[in-house]
């Protein structure tokens, strides 16, 4: 999309250079900061394209002499170009720009609002820190988007310049029949907010929109299969995926799109691949290794899940759900010390994620470590008090521990919730049998065998009241 008008600008600049300043003297200079990204959401990858962009655009601005980092080199000295780099905040930099002589700068900042949404902030600061002009823009997608966002951004920030130098992007934005980035992304723009509202018909018809106007663009296509897929559309969803990916096969967020299609049309397999090919492209997807991980092990492949939960932590870090998954998957394994560490890593993020204990507490089990699993069912128990199974298990444990007396206490906490729990019954009677108190088990042998109606707990009920008997 872009390349086109840096194309056309060039053309222009050929044919018509004495419209424009020529000389670097007489240009003014101007240095643009890297992009500051206060998400970690956005690759590497995505981030090189972005900054070739945001260059590409100033570069066309022909009253502009046009400085990034390396070059800023040519009028401060490559001590305060080192020390530029180090800065983060606009504030940072000002000094140097005053010492080089530099009157301006282009100060570009990314933040994730919520899911899929991001902002981008613009600012053209003085040497003194006065902004001059600014520009917002929410971008609801995918980090992938910030290239094609990029131009609309600075060109914001330098409308009103246009007409004043006569640069052949001024003509562009002026001319209601030329094709522009702007407009495609305007029309984007209006169809995620329909989208938004629940007017999938209007944000379809908006994306087509923008597709016909920039038919390299691969985005309109995109979102027209998400908004196919979110309305059941599931074939037309398919059809307009692989078009995006025909047209910008590198695009990293439209095989996790196609993965999502493909998995609610239950083509598990080749969901697979998409998602691959997705965290293949971009190592941060971070639904598409998640969703990866899942189907994975539904389809048995445990050690194939794993390896993607495994890569998954690396890119998130702090998320329980992570580890959760991660430690089940361990479990199935039969790594008991990895489940075991996995687990107590989502525990140590969050406590309170009452999922993590049952797990956890298996994984101690399988270890022989009876004292941390009946721990683990104790703070489940904090969690969930009114849980029968939680009570049965943390009884286990302690028998398992020797401390029969407490066992019983947490099997009768289980009966008194739930008064059919045939484990229960069986499980306190042997309790009391082990400590030699057969009169005691009586009555749970006798309840046992009235409210067991599994038919493959035939043997126990059988050996029930065999004791019964005797």
């Amino acid at each position: 999309m872009f390349k086109i008008n840096i194309t056309s600008i060039l053309v222009t600049l050929l044919l018509c250079s004495s419209a424009f300043l020529s000389t670097s003297e007489a240009a003014e200079a101007i240095y643009i900061h890297p992009v500051v990204y206060k998400t970690e959401d956005v690759s590497e990858t995505e981030r090189g394209y972005v900054a070739e962009v945001y260059k590409e655009e100033m570069l066309a601005y022909q009253w502009l002499k046009v400085y990034d980092q390396q070059e800023i080199s040519q009028l401060t000295g490559s001590a305060k170009a080192t020390s530029i780099k180090a800065c983060k905040s606009a504030k940072c930099v000002l000094p140097h720009l005053r010492s080089g002589g530099v009157k301006r700068m282009v100060y570009v900042k990314v933040s994730k609002q919520k899911r899929r949404t991001y902002v981008i902030d613009a600012a053209v600061l003085s040497n003194t820190g006065k902004t001059l002009f600014s520009y917002s823009f929410t971008e609801r997608g995918s980090p992938t988007e910030m290239k094609y966002i990029m131009p609309t951004v600075i060109e914001n920030l330098f409308k009103q310049e246009f007409s004043r130098h006569g640069n052949s992007v001024a003509i562009s934005l002026d001319d209601e029949d030329a094709v522009t980035s702007t407009q495609a992304d305007e029309r984007i723009q209006k169809g995620d907010e329909m989208l938004e509202e629940g007017n999938t018909k209007e944000a379809l018809a908006l994306y087509a929109e923008a597709a016909k106007m920039s038919p390299e663009l691969a985005t309109p296509w995109r979102r027209m299969a998400e908004a196919k897929l979110e309305s059941g559309d599931t074939k037309g969803a398919l059809q307009s995926i692989d078009k995006a990916i025909k047209i910008a096969p590198k695009d990293a967020s439209s095989y996790e799109t196609k993965g999502e299609i493909l998995l609610q049309i239950d083509k598990k397999r080749q969901a697979v691949k998409a998602f691959v090919k997705a965290t293949a492209l971009d190592g941060k997807l971070t639904r598409s290794y998640f969703m990866l991980g899942q189907i994975l092990d539904e389809l048995g492949r445990t050690s194939d899940a794993i390896k993607a939960f495994e890569a998954l932590k690396v890119v998130q870090q702090d998320d329980a759900v992570i580890y959760i998954n991660l430690g089940k998957l361990y479990l199935k394994a039969k790594k008991y010390a990895n489940a075991r560490d996995a687990l107590l890593r989502a525990k140590n993020i969050s406590p309170s994620e009452a999922s993590l204990y049952p797990a956890l507490a298996e994984a101690y089990e399988k270890l022989k470590d009876w004292y941390e699993a009946a721990a683990c069912y104790a703070e489940l128990i904090e969690l969930m008090p009114d849980c029968p199974a939680c009570h049965f298990n943390h009884g286990r444990m302690l028998e398992k521990c020797g401390m029969s007396h407490e066992a019983i206490t947490a099997y009768d906490t289980s009966i008194e919730q739930d008064e059919a729990f045939a484990d229960a019954y069986y499980s306190a009677a042997f309790a009391y049998i082990g400590m030699g108190e057969k009169d005691s088990a009586r009555p749970y042998l006798v309840k046992y065998i009235e409210v067991e109606k599994r038919p493959d707990q035939a043997a126990f009920v059988k050996k029930a009241k065999q004791l019964l008997m005797q």
